[in-house]
């Protein structure tokens, strides 16, 4: 089942870190069992001739997308995944349970607005260590 505008409302900024809670129900509408399933969280570009995928998160082998417990699971949104974006793009939860069954399950928009108050992390700045060398 598929939860269509499930926008982030709240002010989102290039660069931030950002948990993105995630409750799944099955067809029945009850939490659905997330147990041996694959959660892929994908961010896209829209501009309605020629969508794509900026990127793409999951919940296996890794903790990008942490399943948290029956129904519910987190996407960690770390800062150099949406360093270089500003917009309104789209983003989606794909699920693959231990049954085979596959499809999007949750659908909304995310607007990323630009941050000038950032330093990025490759600047040309030297650094003085102070202390005794060993």
């Amino acid at each position: 089942m598929t939860y269509e505008r499930q926008d982030i409302t709240e002010d989102f900024y290039a660069g931030d870190t950002k948990d993105i809670e995630v409750t799944i129900y099955d067809q029945d509408g009850q939490l659905k069992d997330l147990a041996n399933s694959e959660l892929t969280y994908a961010l896209i570009y829209d501009d309605a001739k020629n969508p794509y995928t900026l990127f793409q998160k999951t919940s296996v082998g890794a903790i990008e997308i942490e399943i948290t417990g029956t129904g519910k699971c987190v996407i960690h949104l770390l800062p150099g995944d949406t360093f270089s974006f500003n917009g309104t793009f789209r983003h989606q939860l794909h699920l693959v349970d231990e049954n085979g069954y596959a499809g999007i399950v949750m659908s909304g928009k995310v607007q990323i607005f630009k941050s000038f108050a950032r330093r990025s992390r490759n600047s040309g700045f030297e650094a003085y260590l102070s202390g005794t060398a060993s």
